[in-house]
């Protein structure tokens, strides 16, 4: 890329201070307020450069959940706006003009045939549901949480325009220290009111984006080629990574961690010199425990007298894991199952279609259970899970042949962290799905996937197929 399509630094931080402006104005938000910081909004918008843009709509996007109340929501006439839907318009719109003033174009990879084919079953089974006369709200909210599949558009986008990999990877990042920071900001009620519960508990659904960063951030600290300011950035996101994790009390998460961190060793070990396997392991537990200790220290120093309520708290619920017989929270998913056998009674092929209701999970209404895939077979059928489960076949393929020649394609450390990672990213989501719905209707998490997805199959283009992008202006040739 030529210098004079590089956007300036000033750029990227100005979108991020806005990203951090925008979410807490979003408290306090009203019509009159709203409308001209829409407009200057707009304006600004259109003044930066698509990729500016681009990447304060995934910093914002891998951090951003719907479910608090006022929080990144704003009321325009009485319809509840996303703060996420209004920067999905935005990228599109700063793509479009890019695309019609430097004649750019989208390229057509087969990741992006099976992620569209996928987004495109989400459409027509939308319609479906509403032909069929399901509930308006649960098709509205169904669809806005499934949505974000269609930035496979932005990002084709990006890669032809001359976007690197690498840099997607840094700015993925980003997203997460900015996760973190919402996450305090909630946490302690800073600017926002606290959200923790009376336990200790916060269980912030962007945080699930830790099943890739955990094992990216021990490959990125455990880099040869690593800088000494990568290695203390990436043992402080550590840390505070997992800080989060205890503060969660999520056990699905906490067992997925756990179960990463067997599954990246062996991938790191492989990976270096027979004669410095055991120097590796015995500094990367020496990080884990230090980080720990970390943890506990911190959370003591801010939760005072109620530490011990805290700390016996996140025991009980690990606990409880062992009797899962007796457990309120597996014994609901277990009921989940047994009334998504009974909805897709003669509907097994098609499914039932988005917006059909489900009964056993009473707290988040009746458009969503907690299990990925009856989730799917039942708005989507057997044809959209078969969509579904093959974009992941097809990433795991390219992630394997990268791995295999890492020595040769991945001299970058960045990059080597984010493919390393990917395998047991890809496990453990596909293992927590039978736990969750994350990967298909929460945007932090969908938004993380897609972008993981794009990005391994341009890696594997550009360094195994050896196939050059297309810059948005053709450089100057004297």
């Amino acid at each position: 890329t030529d210098d004079a399509q590089r956007t300036p630094r000033l750029a990227y931080i100005g979108v991020f201070v806005w990203a951090l402006v925008g979410a807490y104005l979003a408290v306090w938000f009203n019509m009159r307020i709203a409308l001209p910081f829409l407009a200057l909004t707009a304006l600004l918008f259109t003044l930066i450069p698509f990729r500016a843009v681009f990447f304060a709509t995934f910093i914002f996007g891998t951090a951003y959940n719907s479910s608090f109340g006022n929080v990144f929501l704003i009321n325009v006439g009485g319809f509840n706006l996303w703060f996420l839907e209004i920067f999905l318009l935005f990228v599109f719109v700063t793509m479009i003009l890019e695309y019609i003033t430097k004649r750019s174009r989208i390229e057509i990879t087969p990741m992006f045939v099976l992620i569209g084919l996928f987004f495109l079953s989400t459409v027509i089974q939308t319609v479906r549901g509403y032909t069929l006369g399901y509930a308006a709200n649960e098709l509205r909210d169904s669809f806005r949480n499934a949505l974000y599949p269609i930035l496979i558009l932005p990002i084709s986008f990006y890669f032809n325009g001359g976007g690197t990999p690498k840099k997607f990877i840094k700015m993925l990042f980003v997203g997460w220290i900015f996760t973190i920071v919402i996450y305090i900001m909630l946490y302690f009620g800073i600017f926002f009111q606290s959200r923790q519960s009376l336990t200790g508990r916060l269980a912030w659904p962007p945080t699930q984006n830790l099943l890739f960063f955990f094992p990216a951030l021990i490959v990125l600290f455990s880099s040869r080629k690593a800088t000494s300011r990568e290695s203390i950035l990436s043992f402080g996101l550590l840390l505070f990574s997992l800080v989060i994790l205890v503060a969660t009390q999520a056990r699905s998460l906490m067992g997925s961690v756990l179960a990463e961190l067997f599954l990246i060793l062996p991938i790191i070990a492989f990976t270096r010199p027979k004669g410095k396997r055991l120097g590796f392991l015995l500094r990367l537990f020496g990080m884990i425990a230090a980080a720990v200790l970390f943890g506990v220290l911190l959370m003591k120093l801010f939760q005072g007298e109620r530490f011990d309520f805290f700390i016996g708290n996140v025991q009980d619920r690990i606990r409880s894991l062992i009797a899962w017989q007796r457990d309120v929270a597996i014994a609901s998913r277990r009921y989940q199952a047994y009334e998504s056998l009974n909805i897709l009674k003669g509907h097994w092929f098609l499914g039932r279609g988005v917006g059909v209701e489900w009964h056993s999970l009473y707290f988040w209404g009746r458009s969503r259970i907690d299990n990925l895939y009856f989730m799917v077979i039942g708005h989507q059928g057997l044809v959209g899970m078969a969509i579904y489960l093959s974009i992941y076949v097809l990433w795991v393929q390219r992630v394997i042949v990268l791995i295999r020649n890492h020595h040769k394609f991945l001299n970058d450390p960045f990059e080597r962290a984010f493919v390393l990672a990917q395998l047991p990213y890809i496990i453990t989501t596909l293992v927590t799905g039978i736990a969750g719905t994350g990967a298909y209707l929460l945007p932090a998490h969908t938004i993380f996937i897609v972008s993981c997805a794009m990005i391994t199959e341009y890696l594997y283009r550009e360094k195994v197929l050896g196939r050059n992008r297309v810059p948005i202006v053709s450089p100057d040739v004297s």
